[in-house]
């Protein structure tokens, strides 16, 4: 499997064997670690996010190949290394010895 691809799997009832569905390549990427996320969580079954640098988030359409589905610029001034994700909030950790913690309404973060 190449750098910087994405492996999506389904759990097989009999047995603890995990199928392959898909693998997604980051074809853009000639330079695999200037382009290594630096975070992915999968926000819901079919949609991965991808933080690519601490102001960018990308949603991957896992069921279109890993197409870009929405990108989102983070209005914030903290360095971000990682997020997660509810129902409903998306939370984004920033760097540093004390990092902040935002919380963002994902409605409102994906709106327009």
């Amino acid at each position: 499997m190449a750098a910087g691809a994405i492996l999506r799997d389904r759990h097989v009832p009999r047995g603890d064997d995990l199928i392959p569905l898909d693998v997604t390549d980051d074809k853009d990427s000639r330079d695999a670690e200037r382009h290594r996320p630096k975070a992915m969580r999968l926000m819901t079954e079919r949609y991965l996010g991808v933080l690519r640098d601490d102001k960018t988030l990308e949603l991957l359409d896992l069921d279109n190949g890993g197409a870009t589905s929405a990108k989102l610029t983070l209005q914030t001034k903290t360095h971000l290394e990682s997020f997660c994700a509810s129902s409903d909030h998306m939370y984004l950790l920033g760097s540093g010895s004390h990092p902040s913690l935002l919380r963002v309404p994902l409605r409102a973060a994906f709106a327009g």
